[in-house]
């Protein structure tokens, strides 16, 4: 079992605000993306939000275990498969890929990455949120 603190319901709770006012944006083409500045630079924000909460939900979990710290983001995400509170690591380090992405290479992202995420995965959060959860007690 997992103790939660604060900090990761907080985490999670950043993850489902951002899941319900980047629903207020959603569906949208690839078009309207293409086309609409703002509505890209929303939604990936959204996204950045979120794997970075994700992250945070990560490290805290190694720091109350009494786990050592991580080199990386990705190392983060795998200790969580480790403990055993998360069952699969690929889709969590592909999200935090996408997010150094859209920090370090926002000048050349591609903007069908984004669709996709939207269209397809964003239920992987929900997914994070639960399998967090399923091993948590206050």
């Amino acid at each position: 079992m997992l103790k939660v603190n604060g900090v990761i319901i907080a985490k999670l709770k950043t993850i489902d605000d951002y899941l319900l006012k980047l629903g207020t944006y959603l569906p949208v083409t690839v078009t309207d993306l293409e086309k609409d500045w703002g509505l890209q630079k929303i939604i990936e924000r959204s996204l950045q939000v979120m794997v970075e909460a994700m992250i945070d939900i990560a490290e805290r979990i190694i720091a109350l275990k009494g786990g050592s710290p991580v080199a990386n983001s990705a190392e983060a995400i795998e200790r969580l498969k480790d403990y055993g509170i998360i069952r699969e690591t690929d889709i969590y380090i592909k999200m935090v890929r996408f997010r150094n992405l859209l920090v370090h290479n926002y000048d050349s992202l591609d903007i069908g990455i984004v669709y996709q995420i939207i269209t397809v995965h964003l239920s992987d959060f929900e997914r994070f949120k639960k399998e967090i959860l399923e091993h948590a007690k206050a």
